[in-house]
């Protein structure tokens, strides 16, 4: 979903501009960093540990899947007590 701004004050203005989700990988390796990204469940270990094993900054990116949020939430069920 991009992201659009909108201009403040009271006439509320669009901007002309739309944002999309920065490719995260790119923009780390502008800054001189690795950027690596996981696509699959299976890469949710070896893609940190090929980061940990590089001699530089690295920068994981990791899709989530809110919509499972409310699943979850509901799973303790019983659970009572302060947390």
């Amino acid at each position: 979903m991009p992201l659009t701004t909108v201009g403040g004050g009271t006439r509320n203005c669009h901007s002309h501009t739309r944002f999309t989700n920065p490719d995260l990988v790119a923009y780390a390796a502008s800054f001189g960093a690795r950027g690596h990204a996981v696509e699959a469940a299976d890469q949710l270990l070896p893609v940190p540990r090929r980061a940990l094993d590089d001699d530089t900054v690295s920068v994981i990116t990791c899709p989530v899947d809110y919509s499972e949020n409310q699943r979850l939430t509901n799973r303790p069920g019983s659970l009572h007590g302060p947390f």
